[in-house]
Parts: structure tokens; sequence; C-alpha cells
């Protein structure tokens, strides 16, 4: 329904019934009628929203339409003396500080570009410095953005629902309040009308995260122990969850819907699932994550402060638990199986291992995009079989994922990972 109200209400010119708007009143008093970047509606229909909505605020002369992209730039300037209307910096001219959410937050001050923060190692821990503001970015300590933002901008939205600080200082990658402490734990409070920033104890700081702990039950991720060996998924249904994961189950749960032969009968598309999946269960990671000792090095580093307030300490004790699977061997008996049934399956074709852990799609926790998957053959030329088990068990414990459970209060110590197993495709979608 809200794709079809886009394609009807933002991305169309005739026909529409609505024309969307928000209207702001900014830092510096300055008050607009604005319309999404994106919206297909033209000048006269900013024109015609405008009038319309001017007709119930308290003061009209105080209001004007101000562009958000370039394109609507091209759109006002046709209707130019027939509307108030404002550049898009207006808001902010004379202005070098702006709060966008004010809170306090503790972090390693960290200078990144914008283009490489999708990529950049980031974390409750880490207060991010950037040139631009970004789309949306991973779970951060607070962000300063040298580009300022509008109070509906993405990222401020997160940081409202997160609690964290926001805030965006023009030059404050030379600020010389910020540089001295770029790499240093900082304390960083944004305030209505100014901001404080100093240097941090690691002690005051894992207060403030521990404080910040969700209060409550933990979510006990479910894992059933009992299954082993390889799961053929055309056998199971959804209810495989406690042992293959989600994601594994949810495959297998369409092959189900394959068999009553419709899918989405309300549109003419053809149900294509990838044939002849299996799973690798709960049980022999966890195995593997005993027996390589992360698991006794995990519960090490967890009782130390440094790990927990420290964001290179904590990224390099999670690559610790991480190289420790990797280098480990996968128990002989095990391979030999996989390794069959991929032969079996697959003759010599590439097949993609597939993270499936029980703390990823999940009604009350997502868990998007924080594992990783990966291809390998039986011949090794992209990857071994057993290296690609091992990359998708350790993925459980990379940086993003571990961050976004503890602050989804998930309980860390229940987390498992099941691996997905089929064909893969080049160049193509692998079956999300």
């Amino acid at each position: 329904g809200w794709q079809l109200f886009s394609q009807s209400e933002y991305f169309r010119v005739e026909g529409r019934r609505y024309m969307l708007g928000t209207l702001v009143q900014h830092a510096n008093g300055t008050k607009t009628v604005e319309f999404t970047p994106g919206d297909a509606i033209i000048g006269s229909q900013m024109k015609r929203a405008f009038f319309a909505v001017m007709k119930v605020v308290e003061d009209p002369t105080e209001w004007s339409i101000r562009p958000t992209e370039s394109r609507q730039i091209n759109e006002l300037n046709a209707i130019a003396g027939a509307a108030p209307l404002i550049g898009p910096n207006a808001p902010y001219i004379g202005l070098t500080y702006q709060p966008l959410n004010p809170a306090v937050g503790f972090g390693t001050l960290k200078f990144v570009p914008a283009h490489e923060l999708e990529t950049a190692e980031l974390g409750p821990n880490v207060i991010v410095v950037t040139d631009d503001v970004p789309n949306g970015t991973a779970f951060m300590g607070g962000l300063i953005t040298e580009a300022f933002q509008t109070p509906l901008a993405h990222v401020n939205v997160l940081a409202r629902g997160r609690g964290t600080p926001n805030m965006a200082l023009r030059g404050a990658a030379e600020d010389p309040r910020l540089k001295p402490l770029f790499g240093k734990l900082v304390r960083l409070e944004v305030r209505a009308t100014d901001f404080d920033i100093r240097e941090a104890d690691p002690a005051e700081a894992d207060e403030y995260w521990q404080a910040r702990t969700p209060t409550g039950p933990q979510l006990e991720p479910v894992r059933d122990l009992a299954v082993r060996g390889v799961v053929s998924l055309d056998s199971v249904g959804y209810s495989a969850i406690a042992s293959v994961g989600s994601k594994a189950a949810g495959i297998a749960e369409l092959y189900r819907v394959g068999e009553l032969g419709f899918y989405c009968p309300n549109f003419a598309l053809p149900l294509f699932v990838p044939p002849r999946a299996f799973a690798i269960p709960f049980s022999h990671y966890l195995d593997h994550f005993s027996s390589s000792g992360a698991a006794d090095l995990l519960l090490e580093l967890e009782q130390d402060p440094q790990f927990r307030a420290d964001p290179a300490t904590h990224a390099d004790g999670l690559a610790r638990v991480r190289d420790l699977m990797l280098r480990h061997p996968v128990d002989p008996k095990l391979m030999k199986q996989v390794t069959a049934e991929i032969r079996e399956r697959f003759g010599d074709l590439k097949v993609r291992f597939r993270s499936s852990s029980n703390t990823e799609d999940l009604t009350t926790f997502n868990g998007a995009g924080l594992h990783t998957s990966t291809s390998a053959d039986l011949e090794g030329s992209s990857s071994t079989a057993e290296d690609a088990l091992r990359l998708v068990w350790s993925s459980l414990w990379n940086t993003r994922a571990y961050d976004e459970r503890e602050f989804g209060n998930v309980h860390q110590q229940g987390a498992a990972m099941a691996v997905l197993v089929h064909q893969a495709w080049q160049e193509t979608a692998q079956g999300v």
C-alpha cells in the first residue's frame, strides 16, 4: 500500500490527490514550508499547497517556501514573485552551530569522510565528525556534521530514537575545541545554544554506557542444540527456526508455499526459491566456538572495562575472537558430510554460505547486514567450503553485530550461527 501511495502521491505530477510537505521552524526563527527531496511536485503545486496551508497558520507573513534540492530550485524559479521564497541556506546564514538533538554522549572522537561511513568501524563508543550529512549510518555514540542538517534528516531521526547527541558545526574538523581531541575518549554534550566537549575518563564513560543499557529482561535467542548434521530444507518448515535460524527456516517455508502452487495471488509473479538448499544447524557452530577457544576469550574480554570503553580495544578483542575461529579446523566428520551434500546437490557449481543466526530476521530484532556471507566451491578456486563455513560462523562476532545486539538488549552469550547453503549466482541476488 505504501508503494502504491508513493507512486501516486510523490512520483507523479498529474492526478495526485495530495501535496505532502512539512512546516519547519528553524533555529534562527525562520519558518518554512518544505517538500521532500525526490518528490516530483512542480512549482505551481508548491504554490497551491503553500497558500492552502497559510489559511490556517497564525501569521502567514512569517512563512516562505524553501527548496530542499536543486530540482525544486528550478521549479520555484517559475513562480518567482507569485509566492514568498527563500534559498536553501537561508535558515543557516550567520550560524556556525546547529543543535539537532541535545543529549550527552561518550566515545572516541573520530573524523570519517561521509563517503566512508558505510564501511567504517563505528559503534556506540565512537563519536563521529564528518564533512557532510550522511543518509544513514551504523550505530554511533554521537554525530557532528560540518554541513547543516534539517530536523527531519535521517541521521537526526536516528539520533533522536537512540538518544545520542547530534549537532552541526562549520569547520568542525579544524575547530580548535575539537582538533586536539581526535583519537581520544571524550564527553560531548549538545545544548540548545552551545556545546561542551572534553576528554573523558574510561570509568565515567563505562558508567554512562552501563546506564544506557536497556532495562527489563534481555531478548533470549532461541536455539535447539539437539539437531545435528545437515538439515535438508525441503523436509522441514518455519518451525525449524530454533535449530537453523530464521533465514534458513524462511527458505524451508517457501518450499512449502511453492508446493501449494500459488504465490502473491494479487500479482502475476513467479515464486523462485534457491533449489535443494540445506542448513548446518546451531549445534556445530557451538562446538567450533568452544573448541577454538573463542568462547573462553569472549568471556574474558567482557570482564574488561577497557573492552567496553575503548573502540580500538573493543574492535581488536572481537577480531581476536574471530581469528581463533578462522584458524581452528572444522570437525572433519562434519566437513565430510557437508562436502558430500554439496557434491550430491550441486556438483561442481559454486555455492553460497549464508548467515542464518538466531539474532536476525526476528520480529523484535532485524539484524540486517550485520553478518558475512560468502561463496565457495569444492575445488577451492575462490574459497574452500571449510574456509567459507568458518568465515560465516565467525561473523557472528563482527563489531557491528555485537554492538547492535548490545543496543537491542540481546543476550550475547545466547547468540548462535547456523549456515544456509545453496547454489550461488553471479550478478544476481542471492535469494534474500
